[in-house]
């Protein structure tokens, strides 16, 4: 659908750490026309400490004007705010990209400016506290639509890039207890306690060769010089990093939902070791099938096991490859955004 026409509004994110949301508008620009506006798009390639918020529009009626879509698509962030959504005579939707930070303040734009339709990362009920979609439907106005967008990989980044697995296990990312419960005892049982270090303490585990990267400290900024200084992998050599390692451990965070690393490890034939999302089974996900089922009274145990037995750990990577390719690439997610945004825009002409 070519001539569907859709304006993407958000901060300029090339030097973003996670790529998601840019690789499916990559792809949904094959599918219809996509036009990009927000903070930093009016000096591309610049550093984003550089971005203001008053180089930025956020008046809906003046970029309707301008450029004239069939839908407005908000990548909502905090506390930004966009306005204006009634004096323009198009539906907009929102990407939420988590279901919990700045919930008030999201809620009251979402309620305020009427916007239509969200797209959320978890649709569970159930999560903890603040991360539940049943608070959300009790408090968004009474025609708004709630949609649900799960994370998604890009084949072209995890992939099999013909490494040798030189590593046993992939350790990379945040591992502070009082959100990543599961990851953060997982952390502490593969250092070597007797080294202070955090980086070193891998290294000297006797036992396994460990990749460890150090967490990000921030989500934006990270330009070749930045990731250098810190020595953070994201992008292309995130995707080579897992790539060398046969099993990343990892799990949800406290609020229960699926984190990128479940389709990231899987696109890169590294076997993912982890507890159930609560979506998992939504999902695709089947214990012991297409990943390694663990919780914290069994993840070494179960770890060493898989470690050991190459063949069985093979088979549990290439079924969760498959699900990646059938059910969970950035294509596929841009084929049912899409389809989410048409459905909008035929109720909003009814």
């Amino acid at each position: 659908m070519k001539d569907f026409k859709i304006l993407y509004l958000g901060k300029y994110d090339i030097y973003r750490i996670n790529q998601e949301i840019r690789w499916i508008r990559e792809s949904l620009k094959k599918l219809c026309h996509v036009d990009e506006y927000g903070v930093g798009y009016k000096i591309l390639d610049t550093h984003p400490k550089l971005f203001k918020r008053g180089d930025c529009v956020h008046d809906l009626k003046k970029l309707y004007d301008e450029y004239k879509p069939d839908v407005i698509l908000i990548h909502q962030r905090k506390k930004e705010i966009w306005f204006n959504r009634d004096q323009i005579p198009v539906p907009c939707a929102s990407i939420m990209w988590d279901n919990h930070g700045f919930r008030e303040e999201r809620c009251a734009w979402l309620n305020n400016e009427k916007i239509d339709m969200t797209l959320f990362r978890s649709k569970g009920f159930d999560h903890v506290g603040k991360a539940g979609i049943k608070w959300w439907k009790d408090n968004l106005w009474n025609g708004h639509k709630i949609r649900w967008m799960p994370a998604a990989c890009n084949l072209e980044v995890y992939k099999d890039y013909g490494y040798e697995r030189e590593y046993d296990i992939c350790l990379i990312g945040r591992s502070h207890a009082s959100t990543y419960p599961l990851r953060h005892l997982i952390y502490k049982h593969f250092r070597n306690p007797d080294v202070l270090d955090l980086e070193e303490s891998f290294k000297a585990n006797k036992k396994y060769k460990i990749m460890y990267h150090k967490r990000h400290k921030r989500s934006w900024g990270w330009d070749q010089i930045m990731k250098d200084k810190y020595g953070c992998v994201s992008g292309l050599e995130y995707g080579q990093a897992i790539a060398k390692c046969k099993i990343m451990p990892t799990g949800c965070s406290l609020y229960g939902y699926a984190v990128n690393k479940y389709f990231e490890a899987p696109g890169c034939y590294t076997a993912l070791a982890a507890n159930m999302p609560q979506e998992g089974p939504d999902l695709g996900f089947i214990p012991d099938e297409n990943f390694i089922h663990i919780a914290p009274k069994n993840f070494a145990e179960k770890i060493d096991y898989y470690l050991e037995n190459e063949d069985e750990r093979m088979k549990i990577a290439i079924r969760a490859r498959k699900l990646m390719e059938t059910r969970h690439s950035v294509k596929i997610r841009a084929h049912e955004l899409l389809q989410n945004l048409e459905e909008l825009t035929s109720q909003n002409t009814q």
